[in-house]
């Protein structure tokens, strides 16, 4: 596996958040078993900066860029950029341009760039920027997690990033939406008025499509392992192996690699064992990465029959976050239709879809008679199952 990348950016205000990050050992904070982490911290101009986004844009690992500090915009409806120092003039002499960390990540292979954001905006309606055309804060190929606090909680610079920073030491990383999600909550930012969560374009197309096809909040890139009540932690170093491989455009490896693991738990404590329930809910969310939707749905609902099978009540919050994904993920695959993460779509693909897509739906509907959900998830698969027989 190459070496993975690391290059953080304090900019004005940003309060230590990069340095936080910096402080993480690499392997933990870049997925990678090896790699090298550059802090600029208060750089002096925008070209250090860029000189820098162009080395480690050529890096051939993954590459992880954090960027600390203050949201502007360039002019009334400008793009956003974020600011470096104090000095006065034009946003070219004294910012990091939005658009340069696009750049730096379109030369790169899809899915192997993430860039974590802890920002604040300076002026009222800046940190409205993501929704604003030209205001996106996307970087195309890459996951974007992180916040944009509104101008009056500046103070919360920072607190991300510290957040974030303890969770990849005490679990040795990587970054994921799940440590994501995780640090929102331990830096008290979750919900919070003012501050606007960001998310990677992918994510946030499976958050922003309301009722039944919204996800759990907590929506995590990999199942946690206190949740599975395992006396042991599965291996921290064949998690970051299995999603760099995932991250790398090789599902079909990083399946192979978790179900190996899955098998060895199934020999040393059944299919019941806490190890067995978390390698097969890491498939599972292996296949809702690859947006193969189908086998993302089959394998929580399997995952919540396990466990209620070893005794587990219907109320237990394991078992009904397992059956709120497989009704989110099943959701998707009535919507976009990816079971097999093939992109031909001929009539027989798209009747086995279909077919699948009532199987499904037929299995979550007898699970959610035992477990029931938030208020219209039954109606909810009663509606898309009766659309789907009538066509």
């Amino acid at each position: 596996m190459a070496a993975g990348y690391g290059l953080l950016v304090a900019g004005a205000g940003s309060h230590g958040g990069a340095t936080a990050l910096a402080g993480v050992p690499p392997a933990a904070l870049l997925g990678a078993s090896s790699g090298r982490v550059v802090l600029l911290d208060a750089p002096p101009c925008p070209s250090t900066v860029a000189a820098a986004l162009r080395t480690a844009a050529a890096c051939p690992g993954l590459l992880l860029v954090g960027v600390a500090g203050m949201l502007r915009l360039d002019g009334p409806g400008g793009k956003p950029y974020v600011a470096l120092g104090g000095a006065a003039g034009p946003a070219a002499d004294r910012g990091l341009p939005w658009a340069w960390l696009a750049s730096a990540s379109a030369s790169r292979p899809c899915g192997s760039t993430t860039v974590v954001v802890d920002l604040a905006a300076v002026e009222d309606g800046v940190e409205a920027a993501p929704e604003r055309e030209g205001g996106r804060l996307d970087v195309p190929g890459a996951a974007v997690l992180g916040v944009v606090c509104g101008p009056r909680r500046t103070a919360s610079v920072g607190g991300y990033s510290a957040a974030l920073a303890a969770i990849l030491r005490r679990d040795g990383g990587p970054v994921t939406v799940e440590a994501h999600e995780a640090a929102l909550t331990r830096a008290a930012l979750a919900d919070r008025p003012g501050v606007r969560v960001l998310r990677s374009a992918a994510v946030a197309a499976e958050t922003g499509r309301g009722g039944w096809a919204a996800p759990p909040r907590e929506h995590a890139a990999r199942p946690t392992p206190a949740r599975t009540s395992s006396p042991t932690v599965p291996d921290a170093q064949a998690r970051r192996a299995l999603y760099s491989e995932l991250a790398a455009g090789r599902y079909s490896a990083a399946v192979a690699m978790a179900s190996a693991q899955e098998r060895a738990a199934l020999r040393t404590g059944g299919a019941r064992s806490a190890e067995a329930l978390h390698w097969l809910e890491v498939r599972a969310d292996l296949a809702r990465l690859a947006g193969r939707w189908a086998d993302a749905a089959r394998g929580w609902l399997t995952s919540a029959e396990r466990r209620l099978q070893a005794g587990a009540a219907p109320a237990d919050p394991a078992v009904r976050d397992a059956v709120d994904r497989a009704h989110h993920c099943w959701h998707r695959c009535g919507e976009d239709g990816g079971s097999s993460g093939d992109a031909r779509d001929t009539k027989d693909t798209r009747g086995a879809r279909d077919t699948a897509f009532v199987e499904l739906g037929q299995a979550l509907a007898e699970i959610r008679r035992r477990v029931p959900g938030p208020r219209g998830a039954a109606p909810d698969i009663r509606r898309r199952l009766a659309d789907a027989v009538t066509g």
